[in-house]
C-alpha cells in the first residue's frame, strides 16, 4: 500500500491584517484608570485608631465604596488634579507609631502611601502600586496628615 501525500489547503489567509493587543506597559501610570483592591497584606483591620473594624457597615458601603466607584472612572492624574487632598505621603513623614506599625506588619519596605479624601475630613491611606490602590488605614479625623493652619 502506498502512502498518499497530504497537502494542506488553506481557504483563507490567516494573516488578515489583525494584530493581537499587547498589554499596556506605560512608563507613567498616572495616565491609567484608578483601580482598587482589598488585600490582607495591606489593609489594617484592627489598628486602635485607624483600623477598618471601626467603620459602620452602612458608611463603608454607602460612602467609601461609592467613592471608590466614582474614582474608577478617572485617571490617577485626574484624581490628583481634581482634589489637592489626594496625594502621596512619604513614609518617613509619618509619626513614629505608624512607622512602627508598618514594620510590625513587614511593610517597612514601602516608601510612600497615598491619601484619598472622603468628604471634607475623612481620609483613606493606602499603598499605590502602578494603577492599583490598596486601602490600609481609615483616618476619620484627618490626623495622619493634618492640614497646616
Amino acid at each position: 500500500m502506498s502512502k498518499k501525500s497530504k497537502k494542506v489547503v488553506i481557504s483563507k489567509n490567516p494573516y488578515s491584517g489583525k494584530t493581537a493587543r499587547a498589554e499596556q506597559n506605560p512608563v507613567n501610570y498616572d495616565t491609567t484608570r484608578f483601580k482598587w483592591l482589598i488585600s490582607p497584606i495591606y489593609i489594617d483591620y484592627d489598628h486602635d485608631i485607624y483600623g477598618w473594624d471601626r467603620i459602620p457597615v452602612q458608611y463603608l458601603l454607602g460612602t467609601i465604596v461609592t467613592r471608590f466607584h466614582t474614582l474608577e472612572g478617572q485617571t490617577w492624574a485626574e484624581i490628583k488634579l481634581a482634589d489637592n487632598h489626594n496625594h502621596s505621603k512619604p513614609i518617613v513623614e509619618l509619626e513614629g507609631e505608624l512607622q512602627s506599625r508598618l514594620k510590625e506588619r513587614d511593610l517597612d519596605h514601602l516608601e510612600n502611601l497615598f491619601q484619598i479624601s472622603v468628604g471634607n475630613v475623612p481620609r483613606i491611606f493606602g499603598y499605590r502600586e502602578k494603577q492599583i490602590f490598596y486601602p490600609m488605614w481609615w483616618d476619620e479625623t484627618h490626623s495622619i496628615c493634618p492640614t497646616n493652619p
